[in-house]
Formats: C-alpha cells, structure tokens, sequence
C-alpha cells in the first residue's frame, strides 16, 4: 500500500513540475518572441527593415483588417497569413501597433465603415451544397495613424502584403514627400499612355511629376531622382547643363537608353542622335551602339501564311533576352530571378580607366552565349542565326556608377537657357549663379534598354521590381528592395540537348515496361530457386 501512494505522489509531482515548465515557458514566450522559417528568403517572416520601421513608431498605429468570416479557399489561408502577419508587426513594435479582425457582414454599421475607407466588397465563387454560388466578401486594411490613413482595399494574394504594409507605415508616418521626375520634351514614352504602370507603382510611394528642360528651366530642387527614359531626339547645351547642376547639387539620375530605335513590325533600327555621348563620359559612362542577341531568349508570337490561310507561331527571338546573370551582393538585383530586356545595348567598361572619383558596379550582364550586332540590324524574326553570331558573352546590361563626378561644364560658361514669353516667342536669358564643378559622393543607374518599363512589355513581373529596385535605391532607404524581392521566382527548367530529350522520352515510354519485366524475371528465378530447396529437402 505504501508503495502505491509513494508511486502516485511522484507522479502527481513530475505532473506538477511539467505543468510548471510549460507555464514558465509559456510567461518567458510573453516577454520573448522568436520564429524559425526554414523557407528560402524567409517569406514568412517579417524583414530586419519591417523590424526596425515598426519598432521606431512614437505613436500608436492601428490596423483594421475587414475581412469576411469563413471565407473558402485559398482565401481563408490569405486571411490566416494576414493574421499571423499583422502579429509579427505587434510583436516587434514595443507597445505601439494595435490591429483588430472585423467582419462587414455582421452588420450594416460595419459594411459601412469599410466602405468609407475605401474598402469595397469583392464576389467569389464558392461551392456550397453542391452548387456554384457568387458570395460577396470583405478583405482590405486599414492603416490608421493619427489622422492619416493608408488603405489596400483587397488582399487577393499575400505576395508582396509585407511591402504594401511596411510601405504604408512608411508613408503615414513621414511628413517628408519624395519626389520622383520623368524627363520629357524628347519624344520619351508618355507617362500616361506607355508608362501608366510604372506611374501606378511608384505613385503609392513617391510624387511622379513630369520635368521639361526645354523651356530654359532648372531641375526642380524638390525632385529627388530624375528617370530619364527613352529619348528620341538630341539635348540642348542648355538641357545638359540643368542636369549637370542637378547631379552636382546630389540629384540622382537613372538613364535608360534606347540608342538603337527599332520597330519590329516594319523591320526598322537605327541609330538615335541623343548628342549625349560626350558629356555622359565625363561621368564615366558610355552605352554603345550595339544590340545585344542571346541565345536565352524569350518567345514572340509571328504570323505566317500557308496557302490561304494566316497562323500564329511562337518563335524564339534573341533581341529579348533573359537575363538571369546578377550582382548579387548589390540591393537592386540580389534577389532577383530574372528581367527580360528589349534591344538593349551594351555598357561600355573602359571610360571610367583614367577615373578614381567613381566606382563602376556592373549590376547585370547577358548570358555566355550571346554576341553582339554592330553597324547594320537586321531584326527579322525569321531571320537565322549561327553559333558564331552567340560569343563571346557576357556584356554589361546594366550598372551603377558610385563617387564624386566632375562637371561638363567645369571651366566652362553657362549655356543661355531658352524661355518663351507669354507671346509664344523664345527669348534668352542668362543663368547667373556659380557653377559646381565637383558633386560629393552620389550615384547614378544606368540601363541600355528602355523598352522593358513600357506598358506593352510587362510579361515578366521582375522587370517592374528591378526598376522599381532602382528608384528605390537612387531615392531612398535600400530596405524597401529587401522586401519587394522577396519571393518573387521565376524558375524555368535548365535546357537540355535534343540527345538527352531522346533518352528521357525513350526512358519514359520504355522504362516502365521493361522494369516490370525485370520484376517478373527476378521473382520466377526466386521462385524456382525455393522449389528446388524444398525438393533437396524431401
């Protein structure tokens, strides 16, 4: 008997020790907060930047997430994701993040709360009791802090939510606005009409304001990047001259040049007269008249006549590179799958030889196996290309330049900028202040090709993150990039020989019978193998 108490007390007490354990745990992991994501980029988590923006708030800031309840798949686990998200932020910002769960549905009060944030109702599809039914759902944020408000009104996936999210902290939190300016005057794709992407991404965290040179005005000094994208037709003295004095004031600039113009659909390209090439070596930078073919490239559709009739075919076209060879220790290409290129041309890697004031980052280069046109184009789909035309590989595409440049105009008087009064007449007038001769350290990106950012070309959702990535990177904190990149893959499968495709196929049409075959063999040889041991055995 004695021995059955003194059993049952020692396990009443390793009950209460493992009960006291899991509570000490359980009040250590209140003070405490850890997450192990074990998957690539750590997409579950939330950034080392996310981290730090939202542990800096001074004030509370509250989340309302309107989301309907019992929504089906996959968007119930958005809605987990969400939940699990917005509690990583809490838990980092010391006190000073707050979210809540509300379901519109509930009541007409709620529904109406949402909506006057901006926050409208979406149909899905569901199945219930066996039938297809429209439903009508609530799944937005709103993100609150004093009297501002950011809103994103639908959450259909949660790639890129923390982007949105740490972005909209950011905005709402800074008084600071960031401006972003896109040359004209030069026959630049419209920012309306060929760019209207690029202006809807960057305007949820920049002010995107066209910049025009020509009438003899200055870069405004509230612009902090200027894209200078495309450009047709030649620069006045004076245009390079405000551009100049923008880089020296710490202006920073993203060139995006197309120097050869080409229209597919008539089979032009030729060279474009930008009359920029001698001032931009002052910087160290030249982007040759060449176009770049490679043999991994992406597909375009051309039509074809047989007989009477017309069909489409997709062809490989090596004027449309896929470019998947990155710096990867710089912010704006690290993670990066892939971008697909248009035309481009190649950097040119000599010019900055006699210069020890700027450092030259190359940020992408083509395959091994891609060459280079010079002189005449032909960029004819059917045209055929030979093995020789792919060598030697390897160009620069794509490259920052980082350090102090020296001015064009260093030594030099100011070109007379060119006004027009209020009668249409072009009058001139004299710039009177100092010239800057040097800049401090400062940084400029530049891109042989600029078709890859036009409306028409956004195939590949990387092209959009790389540019993204490098406003971001000119502009302001290289945080942001980390976050953008991540979990954006885009992972072809390797090409391989028309030899090795023979072997696979034949492999599996055959390899599955003749397995089984071998089967068969090896069981009957057993099979005869024991009946035999059991005769010897009688």
């Amino acid at each position: 008997m004695n021995k059955k108490v003194t059993l049952g007390l020692q396990s009443i007490f390793s009950v209460a020790i493992i009960f006291g354990i899991i509570v000490l745990i359980n009040l250590i992991s209140m003070q405490f907060f850890a997450r192990l994501d074990l998957t690539e980029n750590s997409i579950y988590s939330l950034s080392d930047f996310s981290k730090k923006k939202v542990a800096e708030l001074d004030d509370d800031l509250t989340v309302k997430a309107f989301f309907t309840s019992n929504l089906p798949a996959p968007y119930s686990f958005n809605a987990r994701f969400v939940k699990d998200q917005l509690g990583d932020y809490k838990a980092y910002s010391k006190g000073n993040f707050h979210y809540e769960f509300i379901d519109p549905s509930e009541n007409k009060d709620l529904e109406a709360e949402a909506q006057k944030f901006g926050i409208q109702p979406a149909q899905i599809n569901t199945i219930e009791n066996d039938e297809v039914q429209i439903k009508k759902v609530y799944m937005g944020l709103a993100i609150l802090y004093g009297d501002k408000q950011e809103v994103i009104p639908i959450i259909q996936s949660t790639s890129g939510l923390e982007y949105d999210i740490t972005g909209a902290i950011l905005k709402i939190t800074t008084d600071e606005i960031l401006r972003v300016g896109f040359l004209t005057g030069h026959d630049e794709p419209d920012l309306v009409e060929k760019l209207g992407k690029v202006e809807q991404l960057l305007s949820q965290f920049y002010q995107v304001m066209p910049v025009d040179l020509t009438t003899g005005e200055e870069v405004p000094e509230d612009v902090r990047t200027l894209i200078i994208a495309g450009p047709k037709k030649p620069f006045t003295d004076w245009e390079k001259f405000a551009i100049d004095q923008f880089i020296m004031r710490g202006g920073k600039i993203a060139l995006l040049l197309d120097k050869i113009d080409t229209d597919i659909s008539i089979g032009k390209a030729e060279k474009v007269d930008m009359s920029l090439d001698p001032w931009l070596a002052t910087y160290g930078i030249k982007v040759n008249d060449d176009l770049v073919v490679d043999a991994q490239n992406r597909q375009i559709t051309v039509s074809q006549r047989q007989g009477f009739m017309t069909i489409q075919r997709m062809i490989r076209y090596p004027f449309i590179p896929i470019v998947n060879e990155f710096d990867r220790e710089n912010a704006i290409v690290k993670d990066l799958e892939n971008v697909d290129f248009a035309f481009v041309s190649t950097i040119d890697t000599t010019v900055l030889s006699d210069s020890a004031s700027v450092q030259f980052k190359p940020l992408a280069w083509s395959s091994p196996n891609s060459g280079k046109l010079t002189g005449q184009f032909n960029i004819n789909p059917q045209r055929q290309f030979t093995p020789d035309e792919f060598t030697p590989g390897h160009f620069v595409l794509a490259a920052a330049y980082i350090g102090s440049f020296n001015s064009y105009f260093a030594g030099k008087s100011a070109p007379d900028p060119a006004e027009e009064d209020t009668t249409g007449t072009i009058q001139s007038k004299s710039y009177d202040k100092p010239i800057i001769e040097k800049s401090a350290d400062n940084r400029i990106v530049v891109i042989g090709d600029a078709d890859f950012i036009q409306d028409q070309l956004q195939t590949n959702v990387s092209n959009m993150i790389f540019f993204q990535n490098v406003v971001d990177w000119l502009t302001q904190d290289e945080g942001m990039i980390t976050i953008r990149s991540r979990g954006t893959t885009d992972r072809p499968l390797d090409k391989v020989s028309d030899g090795k495709k023979g072997i696979v196929k034949s492999l599996n049409v055959l390899g599955m019978p003749i397995l089984i075959i071998v089967i068969g063999v090896l069981n009957m040889f057993i099979r005869r193998s024991r009946k035999q041991k059991r005769v010897v055995v009688l």
